[in-house]
């Protein structure tokens, strides 16, 4: 999935540059255009939901915040985490409650000031 879906004005455009058989015929019916921006919103739409559920509840958040250790992590000459316990990381790869630390970082949960709505 890529970050952004083009505007129903850029695939015109595409389109234009690219096959005007297709040009040609897309574009010549007002109906063929309006139906397609119909399709772009709602495919917009679904792209914006999938991305939406991709992002953790508040819920999974807060078990992931109260699983994490506050101790800093510290690394053995083989690149282990010896204060979580994740000595077999290769040096390099981070330790998991370092990534838990990344990921509630700039996480306010819901109803908190700060919190996007």
């Amino acid at each position: 999935m890529t970050e952004s879906t083009p505007t129903a004005e850029e695939v015109r455009d595409y389109i234009r540059a690219v096959d005007h058989v297709t040009a040609h015929m897309f574009l010549a019916a007002a109906d063929s255009v309006e139906a397609f921006d119909r399709w772009l919103v709602a495919h917009d739409a679904e792209v914006q939901a999938e991305r939406d559920a991709e992002e953790p509840s508040d819920q999974i958040m807060t078990l992931i915040l109260d699983l994490t250790d506050p101790d800093d992590c510290s690394f053995d000459h083989h690149g282990g985490c010896q204060a979580h316990g994740y000595l077999s990381l290769k040096p390099g790869e981070l330790c998991p409650q370092a990534e838990a630390k990344e990921r509630l970082a700039g996480w306010v949960p819901a109803g908190q000031e700060g919190a996007e709505t």
